[in-house]
Order: structure tokens, then sequence, then C-alpha cells
């Protein structure tokens, strides 16, 4: 079989980088049918995949889009309907997904597939020679140049970024503005663009003087302040796709949400403190246990019917749970300061363990 041109490799194939190759195979891989249950993937209250398994559910959404929809469509709105409920049919084979998160798939596969467009026409349209293009390119390197705001949060995006904001934060609060400057300045909280510095130590310098400032709305909290407020269409700091309706409309259930996490929090506190008692209740029947000890030769030669160890749990039971205590027979403390009558009422101060006796009536310690 004959070959057009030299043996030397190719512009394309030295262009071409070992992870598209790679990607590639990995879409051939992902043609194969999932077996078994179908994964789960937890969202935000703005609709976003966050916390485990939320790398791998956007990079299978691009695996699909990439698979599906060939690169030839100019744009996604020209891409088939018919392509478009393949892909997401794909995605919701393997992913346990409400329909209310369709929308959210089928973004993601839109930017996917335009950001892989992207890298092919690195290799394939190295030397360009349409006009129009040229032009479009040109405005593309204006309107970088002219970015203002350059974001460092790779490809965490904001909702994970959020979500391990949350995780460090003492009391799981987090606002827009602490998700805005995480994601616009290192790990080491510098900011690498000279140009985005001043508003970030501004956002910073209100923060600092009202902490309180950052649970305002949109409009009005620090960023809006420093950076300007947000138009139609996306909103700085919250991630791709949401919006100030998105934010409206999520505003009720975020309130039930605070309110379920507050009730939770009062049991929890209640459930501290029952156990709390049980365990000093659990020292106090101790304690008792031991002063009776020291008793135990007074009641051996009592009742031969009796154990010492029984009598010895009936006192220290009803001792530590203040509750009536019924046995045949039972032990009754004698204190020189009350009644010597059978089933007569003692408090724990006045329980006197130095004289006991046995009777056929129950005693009660309150």
């Amino acid at each position: 079989m004959s070959q057009t041109g030299s043996d030397q490799p190719s512009d394309y194939q030295l262009d071409f980088e070992p992870s598209d190759s790679e990607e590639i195979e990995e879409q051939h891989e992902s043609e194969e049918q999932h077996i078994g249950p179908n994964k789960q993937v937890r969202f935000n209250y703005n609709g976003l995949p966050v916390g485990p398994g939320s790398t791998q559910f956007v990079t299978f959404i691009g695996k699909m889009a990439r698979m599906h929809c060939a690169p030839t469509y100019a744009d996604w709105p020209t891409v088939p309907d018919d392509i478009k409920k393949h892909v997401l049919k794909r995605v919701t084979d393997v992913y346990d997904l409400s329909p209310t998160r369709r929308v959210g798939v089928l973004l993601k596969a839109n930017i996917s597939w335009k950001n892989w467009k992207h890298r092919l026409r690195k290799v394939y349209d190295r030397y360009s020679t349409n006009s129009e293009q040229k032009i479009k390119r040109e405005k593309g390197k204006l309107s970088r140049e002219h970015m203002k705001l350059p974001h460092t949060s790779g490809r965490l995006g904001c909702a994970r970024i959020e979500e391990e904001l949350i995780k460090e934060s003492p009391d799981g609060t987090v606002t827009r503005t602490h998700v805005f400057v995480a994601t616009h300045t290192s790990k080491d909280g510098s900011c690498p663009f000279l140009e985005l510095r001043p508003s970030l130590d501004e956002i910073k310098r209100l923060v600092s003087l009202d902490p309180y400032l950052g649970e305002k709305d949109l409009d009005n909290d620090p960023v809006a302040k420093v950076i300007g407020r947000d138009g139609t269409g996306r909103v700085r700091g919250l991630g791709t796709g949401v919006t100030k309706t998105v934010v409206h409309a999520s505003a009720p259930y975020i309130k039930i949400v605070e309110e379920e996490k507050r009730k939770h929090e009062i049991t929890d506190e209640n459930v501290k403190l029952v156990m709390q008692r049980l365990d000093e209740e659990t020292r106090a029947r101790k304690i008792l246990e031991e002063k009776l000890e020291g008793y135990a030769p007074e009641f051996e030669n009592t009742s031969p019917q009796t154990s010492f160890s029984s009598s010895l749990f009936i006192i220290a039971a009803g001792f530590s749970a203040g509750v009536r205590v019924a046995a045949q027979p039972c032990l009754t403390a004698i204190t020189s300061s009350t009644s010597d009558e059978p089933g007569a009422f003692f408090s724990p101060d006045e329980l006197d363990v130095a004289s006991f006796r046995f009777c056929s009536s129950p005693i009660t310690i309150v």
C-alpha cells in the first residue's frame, strides 16, 4: 500500500498529545454496558455535584459527549436532539439521577464537548485559511487579555471548593465571598494575578470590618460591592449554571435544611446530656456498692434464703434510678432521723447504710 509524503512523522503526529490517545482508548472502553447497581452522586443546594465520586461523574459526562457528538457540528444547538438524548441515557444508565438533574448533565456535556473541539483545533487548524475564523480568533485573544478575574480552581470548580470550605469551617457556614476568594487565590492564600490583588485585598478588608457582611444578598455582599453586581446569567463564585433565579428558588429549601440541621443538633445535645447523667448515676452506683461491700458480714447470717448480692443490687438500683423498688424480701434502710415503719420513704441524703433489716414490703428511694 502506497504512502504519501516522507517517513518522517507529520505535524499532526508530533502535536497529538498522549493524553488525547488515552482519551480515545477510554472512550472505547466506556462503550461496555454498566453492570451492577447505579452509582450515587451527591449534589449541593445549587445542583452541582460534590463529594466522593463527583469528579468521576463529571469526567464520565465528558466521555459520553465526545463519544456520541461528532466535532463536525458547528455548535451545541446544532447537535440533534436524538444524540443529546442518547448521551443523557448513557449517563443515567450508570448513575442514579432524578429528572431535575438532566438539564445540568446536558449543560456539562456541552462544556466538555466544546473544550474537546478546542483541543482538536490546536491539532487540525494549525494553519488557518478561513478569514472569518481568523477574525474570531483575534477577538478571542483580545477578550482573554481583557479578562480581569481569572480563577485558580482548576478542575475542582466552585462547588467542590465550597464543599471543602464547609468541612474546614467550625460552624459549617460558607458564603459566596469565601468561595470567590478561595477560587481566585493560591493554596497559600496569595493572589498570582497582579490586577486582581487590590480587589481581593478590599474584599478581605470589608469582611474584617464586618464579618456578617458576607451573609448579605448577592447584590450587597463584599463581592458585589468591590467587583460589581452580577447581571443575568452566571453568578460569580457559585459555579457553572447557577443564576440568581436558581439561588432565589433554592432559598426556601436551604432554610428548611438549616432548620432540620438545628433540630438534629438539639437532639444530639439532649442525647449527650442523657448519656452524661447515666454516667454519673453509674459512678454513684459503684460508689454505693463499694460502701456496702464493707457491711457484707452483717448480712451473712440474717437470711439464708436471700443472698447479699441480690439485696445489694436492689438498694443500688433504687438509689441510682430514684424509683420504687419492689422485692420479696428486700432491704429497708433504718436511720435515726426517720420512721422505722416498713415501706418508709428515704432520701439519698438520709440514707444510712450502717443498719439494714429484711422486711416483706418494698422501699422507695426518692
